[in-house]
């Protein structure tokens, strides 16, 4: 009996400190997307319900808190500052802003000459970087986005473009190339302009999909068709692999203290939680 019932104990404490779990419901399209996790611990993804809105997750609890007009459909989230985040609207190939404190919206940046922005990332400096991904040709560009809502090419030409982020120190740009599986890595100078490009490692199969940085330096990978995010260094040396409950995961989002990843999965359509 004492054996049993430390066997019980044992179960119920691994299943209440499950160090991956799906934290979502499976109420999203295969368009899912995002993520963001605000320092009040609330989600935003997009395509909630149905393609074009954007959705928060917040003590189990899910809400719509904008469809986008015209037809739109965002992709990825990243916080602009304390109380604005921006959204890529990939149809309509416009940047939105949204305040979090009273749900407006602004129409930011609109930029036809784009593909698409397709993922996004802000430099602690005050700018950001965007994807271009064109696949039908397997081609892809590298845009710098501006505070005053202008935008500079700053790579063409490219392969597929896909996910993006600065280091948290600034002073790298990462992005991948989904078709030909490369990761980038440039340096960025205090302009924001991105010099010593190179490709620090090549991936021998499946996708690649978002990116996010960690403080030691390293970066989180999304292995589209994988199941799995991959941390690689600064070098191109994998250090670890995280494997998934589905097999498609689109984008990552850490919480403010980078204890857990959650990462957006396009074939099961939700999200999961993992401790880092």
């Amino acid at each position: 009996m004492k054996n049993l019932t430390f066997l019980i104990i044992t179960i119920v404490f691994f299943a209440c400190n499950n160090p991956h779990s799906v934290y979502t419901d499976a109420v999203f399209t295969d368009g899912i997307e995002g993520p963001y996790l605000d320092e009040e611990n609330r989600l935003y993804v997009v395509n909630m319900y149905k393609n074009g809105t954007i959705g928060m997750v917040h003590n189990n609890n899910y809400k719509v808190i904008y469809s986008l007009p015209d037809s739109g459909i965002g992709n990825s989230i990243q916080f602009w500052n304390d109380t604005t985040f921006i959204v890529a609207d990939y149809v309509q190939h416009i940047i939105w802003k949204l305040n979090t404190k009273n749900y407006t919206w602004e129409k930011w940046i609109v930029n036809d000459s784009m593909n698409q922005p397709n993922d996004l990332t802000v430099h602690p400096k005050g700018w950001g970087y965007a994807s271009d991904p064109n696949w039908a040709k397997q081609t892809g560009n590298i845009w710098r986005f501006n505070s005053n809502g202008t935008m500079d090419l700053l790579l063409k030409n490219q392969g597929t473009t896909n996910g993006i982020c600065t280091s948290l120190d600034g002073k790298y740009l990462w992005f991948n190339e989904s078709v030909q599986r490369n990761i980038w890595r440039y340096e960025i100078d205090k302009n924001g302009d991105i010099f010593n490009g190179k490709i620090i490692h090549t991936f021998p199969n499946a996708g690649l999909d978002g990116m996010k940085s960690l403080p030691n330096g390293n970066v989180l990978i999304a292995r589209y068709d994988a199941g799995e995010v991959v941390e690689l260094t600064s070098n191109g040396k994998i250090v670890k692999k995280y494997t998934l409950k589905g097999q498609k995961p689109t984008n990552i989002t850490i919480d403010k203290n980078f204890e857990f990843m959650y990462v957006t999965l396009q074939d099961t359509k939700w999200v999961e939680k993992l401790k880092l």
